[in-house]
């Protein structure tokens, strides 16, 4: 499961799937690392872009021992008060999904760190549902979305070998 790092997917996931394997999507994780980059250097400096920089390859890299080095490296300046606030607020995400950030065993293993094609599917599938003079309902949008899980799954040559 990639999620975005709300908790109510975790919790959804644990119910739904348990014991499965949760991955915190690595666009909204690297969104993190450089909305706290601008707060802390200024939007579009060099600063926040080398701040950004370092954390996606550190987190990608390392996962949240590479989270812990860079809002570390930002402590050893003299922050302000809203500088560790913002130091702070990065830690509590991250920290959050710990067990969710292993990305380089995740692309080891050939799996995805990301939900941008979960996502487009959706989207488009959603347009073509939704396209002038269709005629869906419920009960076919439902049976149409079934087919297309077992189209992208392993299930594709098992059920039309039982159909057949």
């Amino acid at each position: 499961v990639i999620g975005d790092g709300a908790s109510w997917i975790w919790k959804s996931a644990n119910r739904a799937l348990t014991g499965c394997h949760q991955t915190l999507d690595i666009y909204h994780a690297c969104e993190h690392i450089a909305d706290a980059g601008k707060r802390l250097f200024g939007e579009g400096t060099a600063d926040a872009m080398a701040f950004f920089e370092k954390g996606r390859t550190l987190l990608l890299a390392e996962g949240w021992k590479g989270v812990c080095d860079l809002v570390g490296e930002q402590y050893q300046r003299n922050l302000t008060q809203t500088e560790r606030e913002i130091c702070e607020g990065l830690t509590r995400y991250f920290m959050a999904n710990t067990k969710r950030l292993d990305y380089a065993g995740n692309l080891k293993k050939g799996l995805a760190i990301g939900s941008g094609v979960v996502e487009g599917a959706a989207k488009t599938l959603g347009l073509r549902l939704k396209a002038r003079g269709a005629r869906w309902n419920l009960k076919n949008a439902r049976a149409m979305a079934g087919m297309i899980c077992i189209r992208q799954g392993p299930e594709w040559t098992a059920y039309w070998s039982s159909v057949a």
